[in-house]
């Protein structure tokens, strides 16, 4: 009988200027980043692995996660063990070549990554985003104006645009 490994998921909870930050790192990268303290999601979101709350293994994202919410740095270049469709890592991708403190419409992904007609999947892929800010789906807006909708709430995506912009 062939035993599969269960997996460790290391995370903790982070204060910063903008809120309470939840970070969960696998042995091969950030594998979740929520705007929340909250991490009874993880059980969830990672059902075959065991959670261990540990400052030490996760401290590395935490400190470059911490300084860009506090408006030190806007690089978040982490590793990250993202699962997804081929499509949502098309998008997920593309995000990461949009510059801090620049934005572009979800119509404008849907045509970089060769699907003009997808843009409704390139919102739901953004809202489904498992590692906010790294993956920055908050620079992503509506063509109608605005900052649009975000799981954390508009006015904390406002202030993320805000806080890369002035930086």
């Amino acid at each position: 009988m062939n035993k599969m490994k269960l997996q460790k998921i290391y995370y903790d909870i982070i204060d910063s200027a903008l809120g309470k930050c939840t970070i969960a790192v696998s042995e091969r990268g950030l594998c979740s980043l929520r705007m929340m303290a909250e991490s009874n999601y993880l059980k969830s979101e990672f059902p075959k692995t065991e959670l261990v709350k540990d400052s030490m293994k996760t401290k590395k994202y935490s400190k470059v996660i911490g300084d860009y919410l506090n408006g030190k740095d806007v690089n978040l270049e982490l590793v990250c063990d993202l699962h997804g469709t081929k499509f949502q890592k098309q998008v997920w991708q593309e995000l990461q070549n949009i510059p801090a403190g620049q934005t572009c419409y979800y119509s404008e992904l849907a045509k970089k990554i060769g699907k003009p007609k997808a843009f409704r999947a390139v919102a739901t892929t953004c809202a489904n985003n498992p590692v906010a800010l790294v993956v920055p789906c908050h620079r992503v807006v509506p063509k109608s104006g605005g900052v649009g909708q975000y799981l954390y709430g508009s006015n904390l995506k406002k202030k993320l645009l805000e806080l890369e912009k002035a930086c």
